[in-house]
């Protein structure tokens, strides 16, 4: 799980910001981010939940980003750096929902509002809670009941979620586990292809 050249792209980048989005990267590992780049086609669309430096790196790389963000602050952040890098591929959309009533954030604008949208891949790198963390798991199904054949969903911090590893074990293509940007511990991320 600790590629020598993760080690060598977490110490040259990772120690330098603690920002995905000054790096305009993933939160995810260094080998989960080149899966991505082996993945995505300049006529890719991306659909995905939780703005930040992969929204700046899927919009260098593919033609259209959907993003789903819940921080206002964090939105602000976003959108500034979108501009400033003048990309105009990507729509950032907020909604905030209430994220201590599991039954109402299943059928929130932030959980349904992009699921009538095209896309080939699903980025799900959003908010969550503590342990037993079940948002996450919640747009994994939401997206995955409706996927197109060829789709792909990508679930970060994939340890958490036991269900969806046994639950869709048949569609998972790919595990990334290491160290990635800005982070101070190993990282799994799976990709489901549908």
């Amino acid at each position: 799980c600790l590629h020598p050249s993760s080690i060598v792209k977490y110490l040259t980048g990772s120690l330098r910001s603690a920002n995905p989005l000054d790096l305009e990267l993933p939160w995810i590992s260094h080998q989960g981010i080149k899966y991505l780049e082996r993945i995505l086609s300049p006529s890719t669309v991306v659909r995905e939940y939780g703005a930040g430096g992969s929204t700046l790196f899927f919009a260098r790389r593919v033609r259209a980003v959907m993003t789903m963000e819940n921080d206002e602050l964090w939105v602000a952040k976003v959108n500034e750096a979108i501009q400033k890098h003048q990309l105009k591929n990507v729509q950032v959309h907020y909604h905030n929902p209430d994220l201590n009533d599991v039954d109402a954030f299943a059928s929130s604008p932030f959980a349904t509002s992009l699921l009538g949208c095209y896309a080939d891949l699903t980025f799900i790198d959003s908010f969550d809670y503590d342990p037993p963390h079940p948002l996450r798991p919640i747009l994994f199904r939401n997206i995955a009941n409706r996927a197109k054949e060829g789709e792909y969903i990508v679930l970060d911090d994939s340890w958490r979620y036991p269900e969806i590893q046994s639950e869709f074990q048949k569609n998972m293509v790919y595990r990334a586990k290491g160290i990635g940007p800005a982070r101070r511990t190993v990282t799994t991320t799976d990709f489901y292809k549908f």
